[in-house]
């Protein structure tokens, strides 16, 4: 049975209490080895938590700031992970992970900054019209660039 997955549904679903507020960020993680992340992350997130009944989310603090962690393998997860946290009012995803054989001449280690992605793998079409591209937060963008460039 399908119902409308709101605040409350998603509330629910992740064992979040009332005088919870929603992630700062959420951190979106492309990665085959999911549970070895959950307990990566465990370690690396103040007051970190996992929960029951929804995927393989990790919630804690970094730096004052509430981050959920999300390892994921695929789209339709991806999209679970983010629209639970945009719901809740997330005020940012990042997304990271590896990528391959995306350009001749990229080697292993090199860092990838997306100015814009294609989209057509099922679940995208429900949060933007056919062939409109999706695009990072620029000045977010700007500021990676930035750090990026002043650790060489």
């Amino acid at each position: 049975m399908y119902r409308e997955f709101d605040q409350a549904a998603v509330r629910a679903l992740i064992g979040l209490g009332e005088d919870e507020g929603p992630p700062d960020w959420l951190i979106l993680h492309g990665i085959y080895d999911m549970p070895g992340a959950v307990r990566r992350w465990r370690d690396r997130l103040a007051n970190a938590r996992g929960t029951e009944n929804a995927f393989n989310l990790v919630i804690g603090e970094h730096a004052g700031k509430t981050i959920w962690y999300a390892p994921v393998l695929g789209a339709p997860l991806a999209a679970f992970a983010v629209h639970c946290a945009a719901i809740l009012g997330a005020k940012g995803v990042l997304q990271i992970g590896s990528f391959g054989g995306t350009q001749k001449g990229m080697h292993p280690g090199e860092l990838l900054l997306v100015t814009a992605a294609g989209r057509g793998e099922g679940a995208s079409q429900w949060y933007l019209p056919p062939g409109e591209m999706a695009y990072p937060d620029e000045e977010l963008l700007e500021r990676l660039r930035a750090f990026l460039k002043q650790k060489g």
